[in-house]
């Protein structure tokens, strides 16, 4: 788990065993947009991060990729991870 600041609203950001990455508001514990897909496998690296003044999920999966996800452009429609960075 990581957390964030998205839009003023702090956010614990989430791996799951689904392959998605999930946002979560800390104060009503409520989703914060749609998981994050594009991850074939598990989820196990994940770490925020401010890129350019924006919020970003970097992830590492057991499918062998990592990938960047601008978090503020993904709360919205859940396209996020789809920035392939490189196979591991």
């Amino acid at each position: 788990m990581a957390s964030t600041v998205l839009d003023g609203r702090e956010v614990a950001v989430v791996r799951t065993e689904d392959a998605t990455v999930r946002m979560l508001d800390m104060a009503t514990g409520l989703p914060a947009g749609a998981p994050l897909t594009g991850h074939e496998y598990s989820v196990r690296v994940l770490a925020t991060a401010v890129l350019d003044g924006r919020p970003v999920a970097v992830t590492a999966s057991e499918d062998g990729t990592a990938r960047v996800c601008d978090l503020g452009e993904a709360a919205g429609d859940g396209t996020g991870l789809s920035g392939e960075l490189s196979e591991l």
